[in-house]
Formats: C-alpha cells, sequence, structure tokens
C-alpha cells in the first residue's frame, strides 16, 4: 500500500484496512523449495532487542520521521486510555467493546513497527468476535504486559521518561501529610472500596481543599469514570508509602 507524505492518521489506517482486505481476497500461495524456506525463516527473524521498530513504521508516514514521530505521539497518548480501559471491559466481559479497542491497538501499532503487538491485538479482536473467550483468556496477560511493554519504549523513544520519573521526585521532598489528613484518606478509601461515588467526590473535594495533592485529583477522576480499581491501587499505594515514611 502506497501511502502519501501527507497522509493523515485515519488514511493510513484505511490504508491498513484495504490492504488487510485484499490480502483476505486474493491470498497468495507461493511456491518455495526447502532452502528457501529457511532462508527467508533467517531473513523475517533477526535478532531484535526492542518492541517497536522504527524502520517498520517509517513508510505509513511517507518516510518523514517528523511525522512518525508526531504518530508515535499520538498513539502513545491514546494507549494511556486504552491501557485503562482494556482491564474494565475483560473484568466485566464486555467482549464486543474489548474486541473494539483490540481492533484499534491492532492497526495502529502497526503503524508505528510494533508488529509483534499489533499481532497479539489481531488474535484477541479475533477471539472476541467469534466468542472464543477461553482462548482469549489464555493470551490476555501475555498481550497485556506487552502492550505495556510498547507503550514505554514509545515514552522512552519520545523523552518522555524523565518527564514521568518528576513526579516521584517531587514527592520526596514534599511535607509528611498530618495524621488528620491521612485519615481522611482511609475514609476515602472506604468509600472508593464501597462504589459510593457521590460521598467519595465530596471527600475528595475536601480533602483537596486542605492540600493540593496530584494523587487526589487523579483518585477524583477515577472515580468520576467509575474506575473504582484504579482509583482504590493509587490511593492505597499512596498511603502505603507516607504511612510507611512516618514510622
Amino acid at each position: 500500500v502506497e501511502i502519501a507524505e501527507d497522509a493523515g492518521w485515519e488514511e493510513i489506517l484505511e490504508g491498513i484496512h484495504r490492504q488487510e482486505t485484499d490480502t483476505a481476497d486474493h491470498p497468495q500461495e507461493p511456491q518455495v523449495t526447502e532452502m528457501q524456506e529457511v532462508q527467508e525463516t533467517e531473513m523475517q527473524e533477526p535478532p531484535q532487542e526492542g518492541l517497536i521498530s522504527q524502520e517498520a513504521g517509517m513508510p505509513y508516514c511517507g518516510n518523514d520521521e517528523e511525522m512518525y514521530l508526531e504518530f508515535l505521539k499520538a498513539y502513545y497518548e491514546q494507549g494511556q486510555e486504552y491501557i485503562k480501559k482494556l482491564p474494565l471491559l475483560y473484568d466485566e466481559e464486555n467482549w464486543q467493546d474489548y474486541g473494539i479497542v483490540a481492533h484499534a491497538v491492532k492497526s495502529t501499532s502497526l503503524t508505528i513497527g510494533a508488529a509483534g503487538l499489533s499481532e497479539q491485538a489481531k488474535q484477541q479482536e479475533l477471539a472476541a468476535k467469534e466468542n472464543r473467550i477461553e482462548e482469549l483468556k489464555e493470551h490476555w496477560e501475555e498481550f497485556y504486559l506487552n502492550y505495556q511493554g510498547v507503550l514505554k519504549e514509545a515514552a522512552q523513544m519520545l523523552d518522555l521518561e524523565e518527564q514521568a520519573e518528576v513526579p516521584k521526585e517531587e514527592k520526596a521532598t514534599e511535607e509528611q501529610p498530618s495524621e488528620e489528613f491521612l485519615a481522611g484518606c482511609r475514609v476515602l478509601l472506604t468509600q472508593i472500596e464501597g462504589y459510593e461515588m457521590s460521598e467519595a467526590l465530596e471527600q475528595a473535594d475536601k480533602l483537596l481543599s486542605v492540600r493540593a495533592e496530584k494523587m487526589l485529583e487523579q483518585v477524583r477522576e477515577f472515580v468520576n469514570d467509575f474506575d473504582y480499581d484504579s482509583a482504590e491501587r493509587c490511593l492505597q499505594e499512596w498511603l502505603v508509602k507516607w504511612e510507611a515514611d512516618g514510622k
């Protein structure tokens, strides 16, 4: 599939879709000798350290490195949403929407050169669509961990790793929260565990009025999105950190 240099994200995905359709309608079955098969296997499986091959992704953006990095950044930002959404859909056994997200991961991963993840996402999409749930669950963890790895590698390629570490350094210099504030956070945790959305939002606002805490803003956002598991995990980790420091 030829991609114009000024092609946008949607046009690229459409081109990939056409390529997949053409391949499905006109499968090729070339006759090769055993020696050719061995040679082709050796050529197709070079030593590879990373999960993302920029070289493989470049043709999808007209071999324009600046455009590739723009797509990679868009992929990373979109991935922050998908990496949260996938486990929620999995736990809810919402296989229809799970398949839709897996399809998006499949197509976008291919455009940045993450072919391995793209193939895993394709298998997850098909398993969800064809109701092969046991097969989907068997490969779920490997797929999800690989997706996390690809996003981490994308962050490194975009020089976002340092930015991600900044909050940790800032925490180290923060003042120890008061016992009263920590007690309020424990109340919030109990409300989250009990799925008490309105009470939890009110408690989070009350705590934020006392102490501007980035963690609480994130917890509040999770609760507002009905992502109670992420809210609970985020708050628990923060409480463990500060309670350990206070001992």
